[in-house]
């Protein structure tokens, strides 16, 4: 929990994309990871909301930057989020969205923990659960605009039938926008394309 009374940790993970304008793997061969999900690739930023709305919550700010990471042909694309509250970062998350050779999708986002992840044409689906709350986290790609979406739920009923019923219990959305050059960023630095 910050001080501004918004708790950003784990469930804003995918809050966080970031940079990397390396165009050549350290063997001076083309990068291979620029092909990966280039659509997201860039700085954006946005506006955290919390709905319901919280009384007295502070504005936080995200910048959030996809790239290719130190790693040219890792298989993974760095994704970093900054999340800035009266003018002051209050926390940085580092992840990276890596592909294996099969094909699959995952959040790593270190110490060992990695998140499944599905990839639908302009849309990235995860879902887990976290201290007995279920994640829905739901990024949509639209040219230069992004919306994620991050449902948690509680599970309220006992299974009838091999079905189980989530109560939704709050939903934490951020509205991005792809920085150009020129333009502001989360903290109102000039940003640039990437």
């Amino acid at each position: 929990m910050t001080a501004a009374g918004l708790s950003i940790g784990r469930y804003a993970m995918l809050t966080v994309l970031v940079s990397g304008a390396v165009g050549l793997s350290a063997a001076g061969e083309p990068d291979p990871d620029r092909n990966l999900l280039p659509q997201w690739h860039g700085t954006w930023h946005g506006r955290l909301e919390n709905l319901p709305p919280r009384a007295g919550a502070a504005e936080v700010g995200v910048e959030l930057e996809v790239g290719v990471g130190d790693d040219a042909a890792d298989g993974c694309l760095t994704w970093r989020s900054r999340f800035v509250v009266a003018g002051e970062t209050m926390q940085v998350k580092d992840y990276s969205m890596c592909r294996d050779e099969q094909g699959r999708f995952f959040f790593d986002e270190g110490g060992g923990l990695v998140l499944e992840t599905s990839i639908y044409g302009d849309d990235i689906f995860s879902a887990f659960e976290a201290r007995g709350v279920m994640l829905f986290s739901h990024n949509r790609l639209d040219g230069d605009r992004m919306v994620q979406d991050i449902f948690f739920a509680r599970d309220t009923t006992a299974p009838v039938e091999g079905i189980t019923s989530f109560k939704g219990s709050g939903l934490q959305r951020t509205m991005f926008e792809r920085i150009r050059h020129g333009e502001e960023s989360a903290d109102g630095e000039e940003g640039g394309e990437r």
